[in-house]
């Protein structure tokens, strides 16, 4: 017996598991919704969601309350930031950086450890991506 076409499916529904089917099915929503039903949203709503810079900036624009969240330009900002520890530092992209660093935040007890964990950040994610 041979492989099964797409056919075989037609109209199935597909479900991501994680970040990065998520992101696959709603990046190719569009070819792939003749085929099946894909349960994401198209990406331009997706990403509001899948990038958490947009989320939370949704979210202050909007009322929803959010916990205390800095996003700073860069390591030099840091020293700008009222930061209460500890904190943590965490990606707006989880998967790339979970996959990437195998947790997903780091720990900051002090401003020792928070220099140290966004510099061990900048080197898997741009600035842009830290909060």
């Amino acid at each position: 017996m041979g492989p099964r076409c797409s056919s075989d499916y037609k109209g199935w529904v597909i479900f991501p598991t994680n970040d990065f089917h998520v992101r696959l099915l709603s990046a190719n929503r569009d070819r792939l919704q003749p085929f099946y039903t894909v349960s994401t949203d198209r990406w331009e709503v997706t990403e509001t969601f899948f990038n958490k810079t947009k989320t939370y900036r949704l979210a202050e624009k909007t009322g929803v309350p959010i916990p205390h969240t800095l996003f700073p330009a860069g390591i030099a900002d840091l020293d700008e930031m009222d930061i209460v520890y500890p904190c943590i530092i965490k990606p707006a992209v989880m998967v790339d950086f979970y996959r990437k660093v195998g947790k997903k935040v780091f720990l900051c007890r002090n401003r020792k450890e928070l220099r140290k964990n966004y510099g061990e950040a900048l080197k898997v994610i741009p600035a842009e991506e830290i909060i």
